[in-house]
């Protein structure tokens, strides 16, 4: 049997210690390696969008959605929503007559009277959100205004997907009354976004339950 000597530790000890920087730099350049790809977009202005997906298709007034629903963008951009269960609704902004949602007309960018949010509430009070949007074919950039159900302010966040890999994600905070804000993304080498991931991650209240406008899209 031969025995480790205390100077063969010494010299394992002096490898590790020059190997573990390099690992971890090369580890910090995989979990960065999208990073630098998406540039956040504030307003509707600066997405610049050629293309949308209006949630009236979806239905009238207080239409109840399944845990999914597909429609299709102004382009012909075949489009799959996800939520985390059943029961939302789409709800057109007040004081359009009928309506369901009542508080989103404050602030720098406001829902509009006429607009179909699709709001993720449940039968149980509670909420389905994340609101996840998938594009049959790749855009270059997507965005939606959004406000939280609850008063007062929220964070709001969202995560841009290549396939099953993240591009990565931007929170934006709401003023200090809660009205909507404007959060999308656009990448710097063109269409390489196929998912969206919409949420609000501080709020007052249940942070699931919150109303999402209609999504701007940049396309090919």
């Amino acid at each position: 049997m031969e025995f480790i000597t205390s100077d063969t530790c010494s010299y394992v000890r002096t490898v590790i210690s020059a190997i573990l920087p390099i690992a971890a730099a090369f580890l910090l350049c995989a979990t960065n390696s999208h990073a630098g790809t998406l540039t956040l977009v504030t307003t509707p202005a600066a997405q610049n969008a050629n293309d949308s997906v209006d949630w009236s298709h979806l239905g009238e007034n207080a239409t109840i959605l399944g845990a999914s629903a597909s429609a299709t963008s102004g382009l012909g951009t075949d489009v799959t929503v996800g939520m985390a269960g059943p029961n939302s609704i789409i709800a057109v902004v007040c004081p359009s007559s009928p309506c369901s949602w009542g508080n989103g007309t404050g602030g720098s960018t406001p829902f509009s009277a006429v607009d179909s949010l699709i709001w993720t509430s449940d039968a149980a009070a509670g909420g389905n959100g994340p609101v996840t949007v998938t594009t049959a074919s790749n855009v270059s950039g997507a965005g939606a205004l959004i406000q939280a159900d609850g008063p007062g302010q929220f964070t709001a966040k969202i995560q841009a997907f290549s396939g099953k890999t993240s591009l990565g994600s931007f929170t934006e905070k709401s003023d200090s009354n809660g009205d909507p804000v404007y959060i999308g993304v656009k990448s710097k080498s063109g269409s390489t976004i196929n998912k969206v991931v919409f949420t609000i991650t501080a709020c007052t209240g249940i942070c699931t339950d919150f109303a999402i406008d209609r999504l701007n899209l940049n396309s090919p």
